[in-house]
């Protein structure tokens, strides 16, 4: 991992996480315990978050650059146990302490990560329907609201993108969404998996055209991330030689978080026709993606709009009426996704308007789940670090799902597992205000 001032290696990458996870067993955190973690985007924040994964706790990412105020109801609801902040940080955690009602433990990452902080300690057995992370949605009203991750939707994201994309470790994959995003989880959390490298790209690269196409010809990055509102941007100065030469460099092109308009894919092949464009859509609550559209061309003259493509293995789309009943062929409704535990792992405010998890009754059973342990992008760095060869496919226990279009690759399998603890409910109330 990079981000332009440090590099790690796996070994190091997984040194840092064993210690912070030895460091949160010995204060006693595990299983349904949340970790918040406030440090800027790098390769402390991401040993941090594998160290939760192995400590069997879930994290929870704050981003420094947020209002202290908004990051101070976070951290409340959350019923987070433990506050890691980065030394840069720590002048704020007062500011963010000051409204909590329930006592929280703080410390420093870098003394967490510390050589010799603490004797390593072995990975937790993860349970499927265990807590795998938080993160926090302005939703329809601005206010924050959170959405609690089980491991199994975690586990079925990462290992579906990775086949999806066909991520390898010749890959170098491009961090750029703050951490407080749920599309951040994966851009870290992904490359580890495969011994790709993963590089943070800073807030100020991200959004300007001519720094970002330097960043990729400097660090040879193949897998970009961004919006189309930026991609407009960088379209629109894509004249400038140094700016198509670095784009036209990449493996792939991955446009989130908003609407793909026609004119931006048109735009984009006729610059850069052999780089692929892929259409990703989801939601936080369903960890993330459920579809993804790969365009290799420009789309028809007559086409309208860009398509999200087919579902992830293990989730399902649907377009439904007011009554929730699936609509025929061709007929208008609203979308709905079915992801693993997507209705069980969110915490919606129940007196607002515009929640979007409710339990419906479809013809359609969901696809089935092989019985397996979950999982964890902490594990597959332990066991690369400790590989002499190079990096291979290891082989899993998996399932396969197949589609009316193609056959699915294989993913990690997951477990069906008994329902989550009333500490799970706790926090739910507590995030629900």
């Amino acid at each position: 991992m990079s981000d332009g001032r440090t590099s790690l290696t796996y070994r190091e990458l997984a040194r840092r996480s064993e210690a912070v996870a030895g460091w949160l067993a010995r204060e006693g955190i595990g299983a349904e315990s949340v970790v918040a973690l406030l440090a800027e985007r790098g390769p402390d924040l991401l040993a941090a978050m594998m160290g939760a994964q192995r400590a069997g706790a879930a994290f929870l990412n704050l981003d420094p650059e947020q209002p202290p105020a908004r990051l101070a109801t976070i951290l409340g609801s959350s019923c987070a146990r433990m506050l890691l902040a980065g030394r840069a940080q720590s002048p704020m955690v007062e500011a963010l302490l000051e409204p909590l009602v329930a006592r929280i433990h703080v410390a420093e990452l870098e003394d967490a990560i510390a050589p010799g902080a603490t004797k390593p300690a072995r990975a937790a057995r993860r349970d499927a329907a265990s807590l795998a992370y938080l993160v926090y949605t302005s939703g329809s009203s601005g206010a924050p609201k959170g959405v609690m991750i089980e491991q199994r939707g975690l586990s079925n994201h990462l290992a579906s993108l990775i086949a999806e994309l066909r991520l390898s470790a010749r890959d170098v994959i491009a961090q750029t969404a703050p951490q407080s995003f749920v599309i951040s989880v994966w851009q870290f959390l992904a490359g580890p998996m495969v011994g790709a490298r993963v590089h943070v790209c800073a807030n100020a690269v991200v959004q300007d055209p001519i720094r970002l196409a330097q960043e990729i010809t400097r660090e040879g990055i193949t897998v970009l991330e961004i919006v189309p509102s930026l991609l407009r941007v960088i379209l629109d100065r894509m004249d400038e030689a140094q700016i198509r030469r670095a784009f036209a460099k990449l493996r792939l092109l991955i446009s989130t978080g908003e609407p793909l308009p026609v004119d931006l894919c048109r735009a984009w092949f006729d610059r850069c026709p052999k780089v692929p464009l892929v259409n990703a859509y989801g939601a936080s609550e369903c960890s993330d993606d459920v579809s993804l559209h790969r365009l290799t061309k420009a789309p028809p003259t007559a086409t309208s709009n860009v398509a999200v493509g087919a579902p992830l293995p293990n989730t399902q789309l649907y377009v439904l009426d007011a009554n929730l009943e699936p609509q025929p062929v061709g007929v208008v409704g609203d979308s709905a996704s079915a992801a693993p535990a997507s209705a069980a792992s969110m915490s919606t405010i129940p007196h607002r308007a515009g929640s979007v998890s409710c339990p419906i009754r479809l013809r359609a059973r969901p696809a089935a789940v092989s019985t397996g342990p979950a999982t964890s992008p902490a594990a597959a760095v332990t066991a690369r670090s400790s590989a002499s060869a190079a990096p291979t496919n290891r082989s899993r226990s998996a399932a396969t799902v197949s589609s009316s279009r193609r056959s699915r690759p294989r993913w990690p399998s997951i477990r069906h597992c008994a329902p989550a603890s009333s500490s799970r409910a706790a926090r739910r109330a507590a995030m629900s205000g």
